[in-house]
């Protein structure tokens, strides 16, 4: 599951809930230093979270990459 703001707030919630309930979570946030918090947070709770941040504007680019990085976390 993409988590869009899981740095902070709500996305930020939403991301450790899911983890919770054992889904795998993708971290996306414009703010690099809380999402890696996030991400980390997951994992050291046993949880399965891949970090991705947008640093970039371009969003083909990103739904590109998301795409990527799914489809390696599915297949192993």
């Amino acid at each position: 599951m993409v988590v869009t703001g899981a740095g902070s707030g709500i996305g930020k919630a939403i991301a450790e809930r899911l983890a919770e309930e054992d889904g795998r979570v993708i971290c996306v946030d414009l703010k690099g230093e809380t999402t890696i918090a996030t991400a980390d947070g997951i994992q050291q709770a046993g949880s399965s979270a891949k970090l991705q941040n947008k640093y970039r504007t371009d969003d083909l680019y990103l739904h590109d990459r998301l795409h990527l990085d799914s489809n390696r976390w599915a297949i192993g």
